[in-house]
């Protein structure tokens, strides 16, 4: 049997849009957890072992299966539009000790999966585990190295030169951007590694509408075709964390966005010197494709029925096309740089990925510096 080692620092973590039982503050990693603990999942093992991994809710028990309800949160593995029916003998799991382990019915659940052609069974003996984990298990699954890392350095809050908003109050934001940099550059140099200033790209992700005594950046540092990837969080005079790391952390995925996303992009953007272009079939799979996405229905309003496509120079995963386009009309007083050919103008642009013949994600864009139209590219109509 499988033991999972856990360290309880706090109450349970709950997954978000699950359940909503307990106030939650911000802490200092910029995650929101209850007020008064949260637990830290150790057992990394059965995340290797799993093909699948997925946070939902438990529907029926028949026909030697626990049949999963429709909506998963997929942690590992991509199960949209999959139901997941796991086979297993008996309704409940019998461990060694002879305690039985049973899930019930219409609670929500992390479920460690293998997957055989579509068929799936627990990934070990007792492979499900409390939704509570849910935030400590996806955070296991994306640690990367730290090159290095301080933690708790205090600011002298009473400086003078210190940002402050209209209101007067300090500016966080401005704040950690100011105070991470140098920081960032002596790290660096206890790495051997010689980074100026200029050469850190720092920005903040989405952010809460309201003021706040704290405030998080991520972003990267290029050096030799070497790309380190930051991160540091501020919490009223301290600095709780400033870490280089080996591996972006929480790059792009279909309909998600993050703060190194963002500088996953802006990477992009300033590396890539000479833009790809679809070749006439792969034109005609992505249009064709998008064509049968937005016949579908539903899927956008107040545009012109006719669009092209082309490629969005910006990859993700090797089973993952990433495009772009725009809506297009005959004519329209956008600049120069919006006419695509003649009576072929783009009113808006959009990016998307498809992944399995199907368009996985879908929004609109302004113009993208990494997106690449055939001035040729064929006009798709839609309903």
């Amino acid at each position: 049997m499988k033991t999972r080692l856990l360290i309880i620092i706090g109450i349970a973590i709950v997954v978000a849009g699950l359940t909503s039982s307990f106030f939650f503050i911000p802490t200092n990693d910029g995650h929101y957890y209850p007020e008064d603990l949260k637990l830290t999942w150790y057992d990394e093992k059965i995340i290797q072992d799993a093909d699948v991994i997925v946070a939902a809710k438990l529907a029926k028990y028949e026909n030697n299966q626990w049949v999963l309800g429709p909506d998963h949160i997929d942690i590992k593995g991509n199960t949209q539009d999959t139901i997941i029916k796991i086979n297993t003998i008996f309704s409940e799991i019998i461990l060694a000790d002879g305690k039985s382990l049973k899930p019930e019915i219409n609670q929500t659940y992390v479920w460690f999966l293998k997957n055989n052609e579509d068929k799936y069974s627990l990934v070990s003996d007792n492979g499900f585990a409390d939704e509570k984990y849910y935030y400590s298990i996806k955070q296991a699954m994306i640690k990367p190295t730290i090159q290095n890392s301080i933690e708790n350095k205090k600011i002298n809050l009473f400086d003078p030169t210190i940002p402050k908003t209209s209101d007067g109050l300090i500016d966080y934001h401005k704040l950690i951007e100011i105070i991470s940099k140098p920081v960032f550059v002596d790290l660096f140099a206890d790495m051997g590694i010689t980074v100026p200033e200029e050469d850190i790209v720092l920005m903040r992700g989405p952010w809460i509408l309201m003021y706040t005594e704290y405030s998080s950046m991520c972003g990267y540092a290029l050096v030799d075709e070497q790309v380190y990837w930051l991160q540091s969080d501020l919490h009223r005079d301290t600095l709780t964390k400033a870490s280089i790391l080996s591996d972006n952390p929480d790059p792009c995925k279909p309909s998600y966005g993050s703060c190194f996303c963002d500088a996953q992009h802006d990477l992009a953007e300033k590396t890539i010197t000479e833009l790809s272009y679809f070749d006439k079939s792969k034109e005609a799979y992505v249009g064709q494709t998008f064509q049968n996405y937005l016949n579908e229905g539903g899927k956008i309003v107040n545009m012109p029925k006719k669009f092209v496509v082309g490629d969005n120079n910006f990859e993700m995963k090797p089973d993952e096309t990433t495009f772009c386009g725009a809506f297009v009309s005959e004519k329209g007083n956008f600049g120069p740089d919006r006419v695509i050919r003649e009576n072929v103008v783009a009113f808006r642009y959009f990016s998307g990925v498809i992944k399995d013949n199907a368009v996985v994600s879908f929004s609109l864009e302004d113009p993208m510096k990494l997106c690449a139209i055939n001035s040729d590219a064929e006009v798709y109509d839609f309903k």
